[in-house]
């Protein structure tokens, strides 16, 4: 459930959250041709994601970026495979942490970010294309902080944005992100716990009580 403001645009993402099973999932590749290529490649965003949560995901994105570059033409087989091992990642997190009391926190990673740019440059940016912003932006925060194991992975990651099709450049100003991040679900009583990168596969959360501190980053990034 999103926050909306008189005007309609959207001042609060995901902010309440409902656990209802399904009782079967389908996915039918061929659907994803109907696709324009920019909705295409914001969805290739959580794939990358995943990527850097799991090592598979990883390793398969990195050898059909190629095809995965063609957008919709994209080979079918090529994403048979992919939505499988999207789909067996995030469901083996959700199945180990439901409700989101510890390890599921993952999954957010990039996305306190996102949301912020969603909320405040309201329409400019879909979900996946402010979700690619937020890894760029997750992954430097680890570097800055010292989190960051693989070095390369900064690069790494850069390239298979650019290569799906998606924004790497931050938006400016940077002032009115720091309150969206405030309303974001994942923050308690104001702080954020901001899940980062450390190498493929492994990640660190670190807690900030202000998001000001991030303004160096987020200015950088925009510079």
């Amino acid at each position: 459930i999103n926050m909306v403001a008189d005007d309609g645009s959207i001042t609060g993402k995901n902010l309440l959250g409902s656990f209802l099973h399904p009782l079967r999932v389908i996915a039918d590749v061929s659907v994803l041709k109907l696709l324009p290529p920019r909705e295409f490649n914001a969805g290739l965003a959580e794939c990358i994601k995943h990527g850097l949560l799991d090592q598979t995901v990883y390793d398969f994105m990195q050898e059909h970026l190629d095809d995965l570059s063609q957008g919709p033409q994209a080979q079918p087989a090529v994403l048979i495979e992919l939505v499988a091992w999207n789909v067996a990642c995030k469901a083996a997190v959700v199945e180990e942490d439901e409700r989101e009391k510890g390890k599921r926190r993952i999954l957010n990673l990039g996305h306190t970010f996102a949301h912020a740019l969603e909320a405040t440059f309201h329409g400019k940016y879909k979900h996946g294309e402010a979700v690619a912003l937020g890894l760029i932006a997750a992954c430097s925060l680890s570097a800055q902080r010292n989190k960051l194991e693989e070095q390369e992975l900064g690069a790494n990651l850069l390239t298979m944005i650019e290569r799906c099709g998606l924004p790497t450049k931050w938006p400016q100003p940077v002032d009115e992100l720091f309150a969206a991040m405030k309303l974001d679900k994942k923050a308690a009583g104001g702080q954020l716990r901001l899940v980062m990168p450390a190498k493929v596969g492994k990640t660190a959360v670190e807690e900030f009580y202000d998001p000001e501190e991030l303004r160096p980053l987020l200015e950088d990034l925009a510079s």
